[in-house]
């Protein structure tokens, strides 16, 4: 794709024209949330970095169970083998982890050819996550239903003002799991590893920032459906082991609103870095006091002190620390 497709929804876009597209995203976001840095946010949007193993297997489950036909007859199971002992009686031969550089290498070289490599046992617990959540009441209904948009892509524009006060319109892009205009609804499926449990669930939205998604993908929605009724966000949430057993549920009000407020401040955060093409660090802030010609930053005279968290300064006994004190 060489040319900005217009505004609003695309069904049947693919994802490699999606990623063509130039416009910000939720993963941008999530890159400036974690790191407080613009320059970070740069670096990944020009040099995108390869998918870990649990990021391959979340895609695939994402394909399988969402676009079926994308993989379809592009599907290679198995994998590079190793043989041990050849000609003993305990000869042995066994497939190579999807972790390993071979089998990296061999799916690598597939791709290329337009297939895709899966190991055997990975693509047992994809099509094992496949049927819980054909197996769930909810999600089968929100994901499967003939009213589902799945893999839909979204471009819009949201205003944001430049610290000189000047109004510009940021160009957003979004590719929701599901959505549901008949109940105002985006699903998203996520894959973890982690504890299905509710403090588990709430870890995992504030520390993936799946509530800041939430608020990005609602605005995008809001815009490309032309209406200012509030949507919902619900997580599909799927363990990667067996028994895969799915969790639903839905993102309450409060998320949305932090979610949104996080969303904002980092589409300023943008378009004043893409007004000058300027990247600071996080050492870097922008003003109005030199009409957002360039970042400010701390000078041998005025350094920022890092203050020390309740539990360490002893405001808090480490009997009190919870797992909201400590973000790993």
């Amino acid at each position: 794709m060489t040319t900005t497709p217009t505004l609003g929804l695309h069904r049947g876009m693919s994802f490699a024209d999606y990623r063509a597209i130039d416009a910000v995203n939720k993963s941008a976001c999530g890159t400036w949330l974690q790191t407080g840095s613009m320059a970070a946010v740069r670096h990944a949007m020009l040099n995108r970095t390869g998918a870990t193993a649990a990021q391959r297997k979340g895609t695939l489950i994402h394909a399988a169970l969402l676009e079926p036909d994308t993989i379809e007859g592009r599907l290679v199971i198995g994998g590079p083998k190793k043989t041990v002992n050849v000609g003993k009686p305990n000869e042995r031969t066994w497939e190579l982890s999807p972790d390993s550089g071979e089998f990296s290498d061999w799916a690598a070289a597939l791709e290329a050819e337009g297939k895709v490599g899966v190991h055997t046992e990975e693509w047992a617990s994809i099509e094992g996550a496949c049927a819980a959540v054909k197996a769930h009441p909810a999600a089968s209904d929100l994901i499967l239903s003939p009213g589902a948009y799945r893999e839909a892509t979204m471009l819009w524009q949201t205003r944001v003002s430049l610290v000189q006060g000047t109004p510009v319109d940021v160009l957003c892009k979004g590719r929701p799991d599901v959505i549901r205009p008949d109940r105002r609804m985006e699903v998203d499926v996520k894959v973890t590893s982690r504890p299905l449990t509710e403090s588990g669930m709430r870890s995992l939205v504030a520390n993936w920032f799946y509530y800041v998604q939430a608020a990005a993908y609602i605005d995008g929605l809001q815009r490309s459906f032309n209406t200012s009724e509030p949507w919902d966000f619900v997580i599909v949430f799927i363990h990667e082991d067996e028994p895969y057993t799915p969790v639903v549920r839905r993102l309450r009000p409060d998320w949305l609103t932090a979610g949104l407020e996080r969303w904002m401040r980092f589409l300023h955060e943008y378009a004043q870095c893409l007004a000058v093409d300027i990247w600071p660090g996080p050492d870097g802030h922008w003003t109005a006091d030199n009409e957002g010609r360039e970042p400010v930053y701390p000078t041998a005279d005025n350094i920022p002190t890092l203050s020390a968290p309740d539990w360490i300064a002893g405001r808090k006994s480490p009997l009190e620390v919870t797992d909201d004190d400590i973000v790993f």
